[in-house]
């Protein structure tokens, strides 16, 4: 899903930061990072080659993640040109688990999701690194739903 993949990220802190990291580690064609802080966002551009400013907007977006959590509950958040049926559309904020930027990305066709995937996978490595527990994300993640 990731591979050859046009992405855009909304946001440049640390979890935005960690998501392009992946995204270009598993072979996402291009990542168009948009942000508040100029730095934040040349920090991410300059890392990479396929890392872009928002400025440089492939279309179509193949995937969307949100970053901002004042984004997503946004009573005016809008919808970026380039979505189709195909966009998956991932706000990583896991609660509230409906945000109003994941139902306008729903409205607009794209299939959604939120943080809580991230939430129980990132959990279950926590649980192995620190206590050498092994959990299966999954699991947790059924049980967190």
């Amino acid at each position: 899903m990731i591979d050859n993949a046009h992405v855009v990220v909304l946001g440049a802190g640390g979890a935005a930061s960690a998501i392009v990291d992946g995204l270009v580690a598993n072979g996402a064609q291009s990542v168009v990072v948009h942000g508040r802080t100029p730095a934040n966002v040349d920090a991410l551009v300059d890392r990479y080659a396929n890392v872009l400013s928002s400025s440089l907007v492939y279309r179509p977006i193949d995937l969307i993640v949100n970053t901002i959590p004042e984004v997503g509950r946004h009573p005016e958040a809008t919808v970026l040109q380039g979505v189709h049926h195909d966009t998956i559309a991932v706000d990583i904020v896991y609660d509230p688990g409906e945000t109003e930027w994941r139902r306008r990305y729903s409205e607009a066709g794209c299939q959604t999701l939120n943080g809580l995937p991230m939430l129980a996978y990132q959990a279950a490595i926590q649980m192995r690194w620190w206590w050498g527990v092994a959990l299966d994300g999954a699991q947790l993640l059924e049980g967190l739903q």
